[in-house]
């Protein structure tokens, strides 16, 4: 009876996007050639579409932004996440420009223009991710057909440019991502650019003036790399904080001191329009500031901080205050000579230190404000005559935040800022319910044999854990007896708490068997839970119907969402496989075909001894695109005794 123990693993639990496998598109039939001398098999269903591999559709438009949900099977962009910070070399991402013309005539930029665009942003970007993100023009700036309307939207640029889909990045390149420039009609449309959130592609007119143009780009481009808008909390008419006082406004782009929210004007001899940068949270979720500039404080703790400026080379640049499950408040600093000591100045957002409430992609949680992905941050009661939100704390200010929090800033200078967060206790202990583990709804169950998902040679059971805590989970720890672990696969936290390459496990790989499984979970406030299960998982079977392929063995085509490649977005097709004779090795080989039955890709797979009476998978995994993928052929199976 073995006993694998996992390590406690640090960090906050976090979620994986996964490929739906079969289940995600129904598709038309394939038909199976066989040798002649195997039985026909009868008609199976082809593999449904991985999530990355096709675009149906236009996007839809959230209301009132310029952010476009994209349909589903929309290609996400290709992002480095948390490696940046590590990998010392920066993320690049090719630029593909689209011009049409409209019904109010020409775009009106010359290739330099948009060069130049590019230039800037590239040298923008470069600069505030702290040399993270890079981005360069490539190919010839394509004209599309002239659009016989006006365009004030994404969707007609986005039909133009489909038939140029998907791009391909060149040597060196992360993703490649295209912009669609059309005719600047910013007066007669309530967007002027909109873009794909978490994919490709911007839609944008072609800005007269050059600093307004790659200022444009840059944010419809932050919303391609997964950031959603940086928001403001208005108290409505109430000195109060919420939620003790009036109900909030929330004001979609009131933040100031983000790009993905406002700019604003300074004036005094002559205006200068003020481009807001990039706050720490949105530098942490594109994966730029180390381990070392990220820190928290746990509910229950009263303790002194010292953030560094967001743009600062070293120190703590964010501080999470975790609320809920997985929600936060998140603060960073901001000193008063930030673009020359006007965020400071009576019309600007407030230099000093800001608190904002993060409810945004990859850390869904709860809503408070219904406000959706984005941060909002906490403004004062009374606004400027500009109109421009007060974000910013200075020195001897406070902030109540609605979990009973407070925030005070004892002092700040040009290199830091001296915090107070005295922070309520409360909340329970992590929740380890029955279904915690293998989602069973008892500590002892019996899972279905249909759950096991096969790779070549062998079936295991995914087996989901399912930890949720009110403040934030710390570690998890799992300890399995009665089988051999597999594996324990989770995902690397999310921003905010996170300690190296450390994950919470989210899922428990195990063969069949009985297994005793030993969970053990502790959040930030010290908090613990603990829990055991009974977990039977019965020998799993390939396939329950067979047919005879020559001397010796017998075979049948796999489901595919039985397949643990589909599951993980790959693209693989499967056969079982029972020995009717001792086999010492097993070798198959699996074509995918075009329309016209030409051989795209051929695998061949390889098993060792199989034996007599014995079944297993045997499952080939393809590199090419599957769109050109008509029908998979079994081409040989064979059984050598020697």
């Amino acid at each position: 009876m073995g006993t694998v123990s996992a390590a406690i693993l640090r960090g906050m639990g976090g979620r994986i996007r996964v490929a739906v496998g079969a289940a995600a598109l129904a598709a038309a039939a394939v038909l199976i050639p066989l040798p002649s001398s195997a039985e026909v098999s009868p008609t199976i269903s082809a593999p449904a579409r991985p999530a990355d591999s096709t675009r149906v559709g236009a996007g839809e438009v959230i209301p009132g932004t310029d952010m476009v949900i994209p349909p589903a099977g929309t290609p996400e962009l290709r992002r480095p996440g948390a490696e940046v910070a590590r990998a010392g070399a920066p993320a690049v991402y090719d630029i593909r420009v689209f011009t049409m013309a409209t019904a109010d005539g020409s775009v009106g930029l010359s290739d330099a223009d948009i060069a130049d665009m590019v230039a800037r942003t590239d040298a923008w970007f470069a600069r505030t991710t702290l040399g993270g993100y890079r981005f360069r023009l490539v190919g010839p700036i394509e004209v599309l057909p002239p659009y016989p309307g006006r365009v004030c939207d994404f969707t007609p640029t986005e039909e133009a440019v489909a038939p140029f889909l998907p791009l391909r990045p060149t040597l060196g390149a992360r993703d490649a991502i295209w912009v669609g420039v059309t005719p600047d009609v910013a007066g007669s449309c309530s967007a002027i650019g909109q873009g794909n959130l978490g994919s490709p592609g911007v839609w944008m007119m072609g800005m007269r003036d050059p600093v307004h143009r790659s200022a444009l780009l840059n944010h419809e481009l932050g919303h391609n790399l997964g950031l959603a808008h940086s928001k403001a909390v208005v108290p409505n008419g109430d000195s109060s904080s919420w939620p003790t006082g009036a109900t909030p406004e929330l004001a979609e782009y009131g933040d100031a001191l983000d790009f993905m929210g406002r700019d604003y004007m300074v004036c005094t001899w002559q205006c200068t329009t003020v481009r807001p940068e990039i706050h720490a949270h949105n530098l942490n979720l594109l994966g730029v500031l180390p381990n070392a500039g990220v820190s928290h404080v746990a509910p229950g703790d009263d303790t002194v901080v010292v953030l560094s400026p967001v743009d600062a080379d070293e120190g703590i640049r964010v501080l999470y205050l975790p609320w809920l499950n997985r929600a936060k408040f998140v603060l960073d600093y901001r000193p008063t000579d930030h673009h020359g000591g006007s965020a400071a100045g009576p019309d600007g957002p407030g230099a000093g230190v800001v608190v904002r409430l993060v409810d945004s992609l990859p850390d869904s949680g709860p809503d408070p404000y219904s406000a959706g992905e984005g941060t909002a941050a906490f403004s004062d009661p009374v606004l400027p005559s500009s109109g421009v939100i007060r974000i910013g704390v200075g020195v001897g200010g406070q902030r109540s935040l609605p979990d009973g929090t407070t925030i005070q800033v004892l002092a700040m200078d040009a290199a830091s800022a001296t915090v107070r967060v005295i922070r309520p206790g409360g909340g329970s202990a992590p929740r380890l319910t029955a279904d915690a583990v293998g989602g069973c709804g008892a500590f002892a169950c019996r899972i279905p044999a249909t759950k096991a998902l096969w790779e070549t040679g062998k079936a295991a059971y995914d087996v989901p854990l399912k930890v949720t805590d009110d403040e934030w989970l710390s570690s998890v720890q799992v300890e399995v007896r009665g089988g051999t672990t597999m594996d324990l696969e989770g995902s690397r936290p999310p921003p905010g708490v996170r300690d190296g390459d450390s994950t919470i496990p989210e899922r428990l790989i195990l063969p069949s068997g009985m297994h005793t499984v030993t969970v053990q979970a502790m959040d930030l406030g010290g908090k613990t839970s603990s829990g055991n299960w009974t977990l039977t998982l019965p020998t799993a079977r390939p396939a329950t119907e067979w047919y005879s392929y020559g001397p010796g063995l017998s075979w049948n085509w796999m489901d595919f969402e039985r397949l643990r490649c589909w599951q993980s977005g790959q693209f693989c097709a499967g056969i079982a496989v029972r020995a009717d004779r001792a086999c010492s090795r097993t070798v198959a080989r699996i074509s995918s075909l075009a329309k016209d039955e030409s051989v795209i890709e051929t695998q061949t797979v390889r098993l060792g001894p199989l034996a007599r009476g014995k079944a297993t998978a045997m499952v080939a995994t393809f590199s090419k695109v599957l769109e050109r993928v008509h029908v998979f052929a079994l081409t040989s199976l064979t059984c050598s005794r020697r």
